[in-house]
């Protein structure tokens, strides 16, 4: 084809009557955010926590978009710490039924709690005897764990020659120093 010579007729009017053009629709509404998943079943259970001897409350079975919003209302509402621990919730109290409230207010549809039995003669650690100052006295036989056997739970056993331990009770045991001079918390009471 030389430089001169152009088309002489446009190759695609054809076309102008074939397609439709698009007009500018108004943009399409989003949906709205999907709603929180409801609170199902919940299980309350009440635990020891080993390391600090105190009883604290794990709530399981709340959906991830629920644990903050919960925390903040347990926070707020009973002044108690709240640790996320997996896909549970620690409530660092033993008050079982204000954490049920609160959840139950929520909107919980199925409920079920777990109350930690202690016999009155065991320890919070679970071991017998020794967090009453009452069952303490001079001359009693125990099973002591002393400050650096803690980790390994070593008992060492003798006889009480002073009690150390001013309050009433001690949930990890009273403090006693035994007669060959050893100090440590009471464990088990070996004698009566």
């Amino acid at each position: 084809m030389s430089p001169d010579k152009g088309l002489k007729h446009k190759p695609f009017s054809s076309l102008r009557g074939a397609v439709r053009t698009a007009d500018a629709s108004a943009p399409q509404p989003r949906s709205a955010p999907a709603a929180a998943a409801p609170l199902g079943r919940v299980v309350v259970r009440q635990e020891l926590d080993a390391t600090e001897g105190a009883v604290l409350t794990r709530v399981i079975g709340v959906p991830p978009e629920h644990r903050a919003p919960l925390g903040r209302r347990w926070r707020d509402e009973l002044g108690h710490e709240v640790l996320v621990e997996g896909r549970d919730l620690l409530v660092m109290t033993d008050d079982v039924e204000s954490v049920a409230a609160v959840l139950r207010a929520a909107g919980v549809s199925e409920m079920k709690l777990v109350r930690r039995e202690v016999p009155p003669d065991l320890s919070r650690a679970g071991e017998p005897g020794g967090t009453l100052r009452s069952q303490i006295r001079r001359g009693l036989r125990v099973a002591i764990v002393q400050k650096a056997d803690q980790e390994a739970g070593a008992l060492t056993e003798g006889v009480v020659r002073d009690i150390l331990t001013s309050s009433p009770e001690h949930p990890r045991g009273i403090k006693v120093r035994l007669e060959s001079g050893e100090v440590g918390r009471v464990r088990r009471i070996l004698s009566r």
